[in-house]
């Protein structure tokens, strides 16, 4: 069968030459894609990685299938007589003049910070080979050295493995089963939506840790049926607010359905609010309003805040912060900061030299579909993301502190700015906002609002900018309402003003107009057409 590897060369080009070789059959990706494509369209099981089948396609009995798998031969060790070569170099030269193919990464590394860099460099760079590696291999390059070393019953001495890091992904976990084992150990293992990793489709996880079984609590909330629930979705939505209450009391616990008139009344106003942003979303009626950032030295925007509002039927606006909570409850604010993010893209598409800061849920940060349809927005369109920013929250981001690193790190891969509101809220020490790696931060508006008559709170803000001057970051002041604060605030240093003094949220694009300052140093606010309160 390894006569059919058309990389394997059935005469040599030095005659005469009589020596053993060995190497390694591959399955480049290209023509594993192709082999499943091949079993998918005759309704066949598709194949788990080339690997496997790479070793599959070797014993099959039929030379013209093996022909047809496209399989590849890299040569890596050879011996034959009166071989003079000093090197294991040597012989890679020497396999390439008999006309084997030899991996063009094999290179000679002087000293261990050579073969580090050249092991960093291939693991970044191993998805651009066009073949599955999970790692290189060091060898030592004299053979009189690898001779002295000896081998082991299983391997040289003379040669290691260094294995990449292990990759990772996300996939969804559908079902947990516990599997008995020989001795009676109970393991539990993660049926899982399949996942190509590392060249392999996983189904299944079992689910350990190095410091044992992780011990988890359990809440259930239940609603009886019949009696108060009427039909299947009721039961639901029902059994839901129960387990939201066996949350909030404590762990492991069972509640039954069972609200007061009061959380009746508050139950059916939060139905009713996640009605109409049902309603608004399926009816285009969420809009993005925008309030201008300010340059603290200049006092030119430098960019605007996009802030989503639901429009009724009768054309009255509501604000995000009046809806926000119970569509974090419902889970429609996954849908919401969908919308807000189409939106803010289809305005710099139209708008490309405006700068647009996007407010997004912490929810939001965990929500893999929100992550991607940004990337599928930005892809190939480079200014648009230069132009694009996305707040989170510091709370949200505290939260889950390697969630949001992962979260802020995928966003600025697509050369979006990523951007900590609230700052100052939460408790953000120095690490995290070295882990963060966000681009700006917004001083949160409760030290800014007050702050010509409570100069503690000027402390406050110089502590937090000076921080984030550390680091390399800009800063945004929010809630600035009065030329005196706006002062204050760009003596400190801070690097960008936002509020009411320099603007209201607007529906007016001042883009689309002559380019008016947003409020003069007198402090003559800009006119401003149409207001989103």
């Amino acid at each position: 069968n390894a006569r059919t590897i058309r990389a394997v060369p059935l005469t040599l080009r030095e005659p005469g030459v009589s020596c053993q070789v060995r190497g390694e059959v591959y399955m480049p990706l290209e023509a594993f894609a192709a082999l499943n494509a091949q079993q998918e369209e005759r309704g066949r099981p598709l194949f788990a990685n080339p690997r496997n089948s790479t070793a599959g396609s070797l014993k099959q009995q039929n030379p013209r299938v093996v022909a047809s798998r496209g399989l590849r031969f890299f040569a890596y060790w050879m011996e034959r007589q009166g071989d003079t070569a000093a090197t294991h170099l040597e012989h890679m030269e020497a396999l390439r003049d008999l006309g084997f193919p030899v991996n063009p990464a094999v290179v000679h590394a002087p000293d261990m910070d050579g073969v580090f860099e050249f092991s960093g460099r291939y693991g970044k760079g191993r998805d651009g080979l066009g073949y599955e590696i999970d790692g290189v291999v060091i060898k030592v390059d004299d053979l009189d050295q690898q001779r002295r070393l000896g081998t082991t019953a299983k391997s040289p001495r003379s040669a290691m493995a260094y294995k990449f890091r292990a990759q990772q992904s996300q996939t969804l976990v559908r079902e947990i089963r516990l599997q008995i084992g020989r001795t009676g150990a109970v393991s539990p293992v993660a049926v899982l939506d399949p996942v190509l990793l590392a060249g392999s489709t996983v189904q299944r996880a079992t689910l350990r840790t190095p410091g044992g079984p992780i011990h988890l609590t359990a809440s259930i909330g239940g609603a009886t049926f019949p009696g108060t629930v009427r039909t299947a979705h009721d039961a639901m939505a029902k059994a839901d607010v129960a387990l939201e209450h066996a949350r909030s009391t404590g762990h492991s616990r069972f509640v039954t359905y069972n609200l007061t008139e009061q959380q009746r009344c508050a139950r059916r106003r939060s139905l009713g609010v996640a009605k109409q942003i049902q309603t608004a979303l399926q009816s285009d009626r969420m809009e993005l309003a925008f309030q201008p950032v300010v340059c603290g030295e200049s006092r030119e925007v430098s960019f605007y805040e996009c802030l989503l509002r639901m429009r009724d039927p009768s054309g009255q606006y509501t604000a995000a912060g009046s809806f926000l909570r119970v569509a974090e409850e419902t889970g429609q604010v996954r849908l919401i900061d969908r919308r807000a993010l189409e939106l803010a893209v289809d305005e710099l598409s139209l708008n490309p030299d405006v700068t647009l800061a996007l407010n997004i849920s912490g929810l939001t940060t965990t929500d893999p579909a929100w992550l991607r349809s940004l990337m599928a927005l930005v892809k190939g369109r480079p200014g648009i993301a230069r132009h694009l920013m996305i707040e989170i929250t510091e709370t949200a981001a505290l939260h889950d502190i390697k969630e949001t690193m992962r979260f802020v790190a995928a966003v600025r891969t697509t050369g979006c700015r990523v951007a900590l509101d609230d700052f100052g809220a939460g408790y953000t020490s120095f690490r995290h906002l070295k882990a963060l790696a966000v681009d700006i931060v917004k001083i949160d508006g409760s030290f800014v609002t007050n702050l010509a008559n409570q100069r503690e709170d000027l402390l406050f803000v110089k502590t937090l900018h000076d921080l984030a001057r550390g680091f390399g970051l800009k800063t945004v002041a929010e809630c600035v309402e009065s030329e005196e604060v706006a002062g204050l605030l760009a003596r400190e240093g801070v690097d960008y003003l936002q509020g009411y003094h320099f603007g209201k949220p607007s529906f007016d694009r001042p883009w689309l107009r002559s380019a008016v300052p947003a409020r003069s140093h007198s402090g003559a606010a800009a006119p401003q057409l149409r207001v989103a309160r």
